[in-house]
């Protein structure tokens, strides 16, 4: 189980309150996740308060991963899952919190990847921006009264959900090639946007940002392979290469 655990990333995006930070740390480590990265704290690191709201958890909080903006955290990791109470209008996978454990035992068990489970602010959520970097959208079932959970309650229901099949074998198979990591899709999307940009593909100004962000999740809902990435930016380069131009 350890190994499949330790692939799970719990990434914070902006928290506000080092004491949710610890919360969040105290509920991972009971299901046995131990990764804890956190984007831009509010009120800086390290936090005392987050140490002391972690208790059986500081060990987390002492070996979590500050990072300056959420591309840098998750530029090594190969599957990311948006968590979010909010409905987004925007072409991306949508699963239940218990459907989720599926879709990242699979990942893991076919590609050896590494998972990252966005929370985002206390008071915002995730930006849409921040969203189009993932690959599924999971979103907790919540009574319609009260449909608002802290980001600790959110982290615990996901660590729950995902704690149970890591408890058991996952079927493997060594026949599928790892899935491109972030940084190389995104890579692989700042090539594509300036070849559109070079040929004046956004007409209307004002849509250029929604109509970018339809075309990434396009792509990330193929879970590109390393190696297809390769192929998507050749084919890029020869249809954008001088010597077609000119034929």
């Amino acid at each position: 189980m350890k190994n499949r655990v330790d692939n799970i990333y719990f990434i914070l995006v902006e928290p506000q309150m080092g004491e949710n930070i610890g919360a969040v740390a105290r509920v991972i480590s009971n299901f046995g996740f131990t990764k804890l990265r956190i984007v831009s704290p509010r009120d800086g690191w390290p936090n005392v308060k987050a140490r002391e709201l972690a208790a059986h958890g500081k060990f987390i909080i002492e070996s979590a991963e500050v990072f300056n903006n959420l591309n840098e955290a998750i530029e090594d990791l190969n599957f990311i899952v948006a968590t979010s109470a909010q409905k987004r209008d925007m072409q991306k996978e949508v699963c239940k919190s218990e459907d989720l454990p599926i879709m990242v035992g699979n990942n893991i068990a076919r590609n050896g990847g590494k998972v990252g489970i966005l929370l985002g602010r206390e008071r915002s959520g995730l930006t849409n921006e921040e969203v189009v970097c993932a690959d599924i959208f999971c979103s907790i079932e919540t009574s319609a009264i009260n449909s608002s959970l802290n980001i600790a309650q959110a982290a615990c229901v996901i660590a729950y959900e995902l704690s149970i099949p890591l408890l058991n074998e996952i079927k493997t198979s060594s026949e599928v090639q790892g899935l491109a990591n972030k940084a190389e899709l995104e890579y692989f999307f700042r090539h594509l946007k300036q070849e559109l940009d070079k040929k004046d593909f956004f007409k209307a100004k004002e849509k250029e940002q929604r109509m970018f962000q339809n075309i990434r999740n396009t792509f990330i809902k193929a879970k590109m392979t390393e190696q297809e990435v390769r192929t998507m930016r050749g084919i890029i380069k020869a249809l954008t290469s001088e010597s077609n131009l000119r034929n």
